[in-house]
């Protein structure tokens, strides 16, 4: 699966940089690279247990509802 994700993110990657790159929109290039790169990142995370976005969601809202509930 992760390699299917980072082929399909090359791919991704030339069909929409390259022409963005002829357009002179470096920036915009620069932005969908990034997108790109943190899919990937996160695909790699998760497959060796790492850290996943859901873990980090609940890593940061579970004190705030135990507070919150505590007071229920």
């Amino acid at each position: 699966m992760t390699i299917l994700v980072i082929l399909l993110a090359l791919i991704i990657g030339f069909i929409e940089c390259g022409p963005l790159i002829k357009k002179g929109m470096k920036k915009e290039s620069y932005t969908v690279l990034f997108m790109l790169l943190l899919a990937i990142t996160f695909q790699i995370c998760s497959k060796f247990k790492i850290f996943t976005p859901k873990n980090l969601v609940e890593s940061i809202l579970e004190p705030i509802g135990r507070a919150v509930f505590r007071k229920m």
